[in-house]
């Protein structure tokens, strides 16, 4: 009996840019070229004229949960997105397939970490108390732990990392080219490299 290729739901706000679908479909041919079927939320056509806008959300959130729960695996695309941070909706589905006990994959086309993100956006320095801790112009504490996003996206990767007794994080940073960063699929066809080692080689043993 021929293995199913391990199903992959892709996840991020590139779903946002003007050529959305090529993208997807680009991603698409780099899962199935590692040997992977690609799940994407553009699988749903759902924008049908004549429904109302909270139908429409309520149906695309819907069917995204069905094809995580079709899923093996889910690649999120964590590129900061609208500020500092990765995109709400993808935070959400990669804490949907953590709850599931599903593998996750990730990646951002930002190198530098959530602390020097909130530096740069802070508009003016960060201070610093007597115990080390950094604040924003607002006295809001920053996190400073040199993690490449909010602790608990890294450190539900980070736990599986250690799960799977596998040494390279699942959650890779690579710098692109200025103009290009949300859309690069450099680190994305890097991290599905990653997950074939991991996902693909380990269950051939």
């Amino acid at each position: 009996m021929t293995k199913q290729p391990l199903k992959v739901y892709m996840a991020g706000p590139d779903v946002f840019l003007d050529n959305a679908l090529a993208v997807a479909d680009q991603k698409r041919e780099i899962l199935k070229a590692h040997g992977f079927t690609g799940l994407h939320p553009f699988d749903n056509n759902v924008m049908h004229a004549g429904v109302s806008p909270d139908e429409i959300a309520r149906t695309i959130f819907r069917k995204n949960v069905g094809l995580m729960d079709q899923a093996d695996v889910i690649l999120a695309n964590l590129t900061p997105f609208r500020g500092v941070s990765a995109d709400a909706g993808t935070v959400f589905e990669v804490g949907y397939m953590y709850a599931k006990n599903k593998p996750i994959f990730a990646y951002t086309n930002v190198e530098d970490v959530l602390c020097d993100r909130v530096k740069s956006a802070n508009g003016v320095a960060l201070t610093c108390d007597a115990d080390g801790l950094y604040w924003d112009k607002e006295q809001l504490n920053v996190e400073n732990f040199g993690l490449k996003d909010n602790l608990m996206i890294d450190c539900a990767i980070f736990a599986q990392d250690k799960m799977l007794d596998h040494e390279q994080s699942r959650f890779l940073a690579l710098k692109t080219p200025e103009g290009e960063t949300l859309g690069s699929l450099a680190a994305f066809e890097k991290t599905v490299s990653l997950m074939a080692e991991v996902l693909l080689f380990d269950s051939a043993d």
